[in-house]
């Protein structure tokens, strides 16, 4: 699936610092999507020192808006 793909390689360019931008739109088989990140710092005891990043994608569908989000855990 191309949105999977696309979301997976968005988020590790994001990790590693490759990707500067925190948001921003693309276009797929004529359909428009827009992207953003949020990223915390976990400061609880077992999450103490990670970087969540967690990058969410929308797009207007047939019946409504629909999301697709994708969560990872930096070291």
């Amino acid at each position: 699936n191309y949105l999977i793909n696309w979301s997976d390689s968005k988020i590790n360019e994001i990790a590693t610092g490759h990707e500067l931008a925190r948001h921003g739109f693309f276009e797929y088989s004529g359909r428009m999507f827009y992207w953003n990140v949020k990223e915390t710092l976990k400061y609880s005891d077992e999450l103490a020192g990670l970087r969540e990043i967690n990058l969410t994608i929308e797009w207007q569908g047939s019946i409504g808006k629909k999301t697709y989000s994708i969560t990872r855990l930096i070291l």
